[in-house]
């Protein structure tokens, strides 16, 4: 679907001060001024991210009494589970917080349930017969559990106590669990509410060492390096696209630090599986290497051999674990790449579907584990919400992704009585459903969508940062904008435009992506790639506009500056 090209304001009245007590590229002011950053001390704070910059945990409501059990159970020698969930970041705040948990000396175990076969979340089954049967005392939950009523209830019954640890969208009445810490709960005032599952579960860490430290408990151990732990921190946060802005980007920084210089081992062999041991790395290696391979696990199989390679102690013990995760995610899109070419001839049939302001498909023949990748696929070619189920008998299970403006949480929740449960956030949900009851739920969704959107569907937005010539692209250009970085959520990599752009050199690479030379009247010639370009732009020579990101291409030990080409105008 053709995009909509639109310039950020700025103001220009704050881009030469900015340029003037920097030092430096124009470019770089104006870049900033589009991310709502005016004065010296944002900036400082938005280019040099520190810890110290991080608002205390002290303010998250639950998490003194949380820390109070834990450290109680700590000294009790009482048995711990960790409960988590199966994609990046569950399984990243599961693991940071046993591994806490187990340097301090705690009586730990882990758990995350199966995709396919249990599903998300805490359960009563979880607490009968598994915890109840391991003397389980305590049982903390990672990016998960605000929705657990019956769970809870359930462990009441049996005298095992439930702090909450989670960031997704909370229901309007909250478990009776002993703590909740869930920055978007009411009455929660820490202002952390953009935090990813593991940034809570880090938190609620933070407060727990700071609380031990205060009564000695230290003197007799080594006192865990919380940086330390940031890789796992990064890998979550940047995962689950939450806005890298705030103490996201002040921990995905640190975290970015801890995988250049050493870090998990595991995390260090998937990198040398990925090819990214000889290079920096940043928040993009993390989304389009490293997480499809730790979230292929749970999809396909159980998130289980992703937490193995994340205990794993030595190279020799990790590396198989990290390619059994590489030839997952290999299958991984394999099956992605049919069910895509499934519904592209469903409605290349049906193109009216196509046309609703929600899109909802269902099959007995998809699994379960890849619609979510799928649903996101599906949202950035049609602008709109998707629901894509997977049907297994009397009940269809699946995944949502949605486009700004729509609220996947809200949405569901007044559609909740065709449901039996769902979960999520406002841009990514999970739900179940009878069969039985799809087609009244489509109907509730196409009302309801239909009710808060305009009648014309709206397309997407390209959000352009400026015009930038390749006359005024430089190396130096390119290193100034690094101390942008990480990008993600919120702080997208910078987007400009060029214009009357000659093709001098095309070559069409495996997998339908363009490698071209670019050049302008004036100028140097640039290398650029162009993903999956529509058929007939695959063999224009002359574009009127491109828009274009910059970025560094390393191949061989070398590096090249290299544009990436995400749309144009002819």
């Amino acid at each position: 679907m053709k995009m909509n090209w639109e310039f950020k304001q700025t103001d220009q009245n704050t881009v030469p001060e900015l340029t003037r007590q920097l030092g430096f590229n124009p470019v770089i002011s104006r870049l900033l001024n589009n991310r709502s950053i005016y004065t010296l001390d944002a900036v400082q704070r938005f280019l040099r991210p520190s810890f110290k910059h991080l608002r205390p945990p002290f303010h998250l409501k639950g998490v003194e009494k949380a820390t109070a059990r834990i450290i109680s159970a700590l000294r009790k020698k009482e048995k711990i589970l960790v409960f988590g969930d199966y994609d990046v970041d569950g399984i990243t705040a599961t693991f940071l917080m046993y591994r806490f948990l187990r340097s301090a000396g705690a009586q730990i175990s882990y758990y995350i349930p199966h995709r396919i076969t249990e599903g998300y979340g805490l359960k009563p089954d979880h607490i009968s017969p598994y915890a109840v049967s391991k003397n389980i005392n305590l049982i903390i939950t990672v990016d998960c559990g605000s929705a657990s009523h019956d769970a809870v209830f359930e462990a009441q019954k049996h005298g095992i106590d439930i702090i909450v640890t989670d960031h997704h969208e909370p229901p309007a009445e909250l478990p009776e669990a002993l703590a909740v810490i869930n920055p978007k709960q009411r009455d929660c005032s820490a202002g952390l509410e953009d935090l990813a599952g593991v940034g809570v579960a880090f938190y609620l860490i933070i407060s727990l060492r700071l609380r031990l430290r205060k009564i000695g408990f230290w003197q007799d151990r080594q006192e865990p390096n919380l940086k330390a732990l940031c890789d796992l921190v990064a890998l979550g946060t940047v995962a689950d696209m939450v806005p890298m802005l705030n103490e996201n980007r002040i921990l995905t920084r640190a975290g970015l630090d801890v995988l250049q210089t050493g870090g998990n081992t595991g995390i260090r062999m998937l990198m040398q599986q990925c090819g990214l041991e000889r290079h920096p790395i940043d928040s993009e290696d993390i989304s389009f290497k490293l997480a499809p391979r730790l979230n292929a696990a749970g999809r396909i199989e159980h998130a289980d051999a992703a937490m193995a390679l994340l205990a794993a102690d030595s190279p020799a013990q990790a590396a198989p674990l990290a390619e059994h995760l590489h030839q997952l995610n290999l299958k991984r899109r394999t099956m992605e790449k049919n069910i895509l070419a499934g519904i592209d001839a469903q409605l290349t049939r049906h193109p009216l579907e196509a046309m609703k302001k929600i899109i909802l498909l269902c099959s007995p023949d998809w699994h379960v584990g890849i619609l979510g990748i799928v649903a996101s696929r599906l949202v950035n070619r049609y602008a709109c919400p998707v629901v894509i189920l997977a049907l297994e008998g009397d009940v269809a299970k699946g995944s949502a992704r949605s486009v700004p403006g729509i609220n996947l949480a809200h949405l569901f929740s007044v559609c909740s009585e065709h449901l039996i449960s769902h979960g999520g956030h406002a841009m990514a949900a999970g739900l179940q459903i009878r069969t039985e009851n799809i087609e009244s739920f489509r109907n509730a969704l196409e009302k309801k969508v239909d009710s808060i959107t305009d009648r014309e569907k709206a397309k997407p937005v390209l959000l352009i940062d400026g015009e930038l010539s390749f006359k005024d692209i430089s190396r130096t250009l390119i290193d100034e904008m690094e101390l942008l970085k990480p990008f993600g959520e919120k702080n997208p990599a910078p987007l400009f435009v060029a214009n009357n752009v000659r093709v001098l050199a095309s070559k069409l690479l495996s997998g339908g992506h363009r490698r071209m030379s670019l050049g302008q009247t004036d100028g140097p010639v640039l290398q650029a790639i162009h993903f999956n370009p529509k058929a007939h732009a695959a063999t224009l020579n002359l574009f009127k506009k491109i828009a274009y990101r910059l970025q560094l291409n390393r191949w061989n030990g070398q590096e090249n500056i290299q544009l990436v080409i995400e749309d144009i105008l002819i």
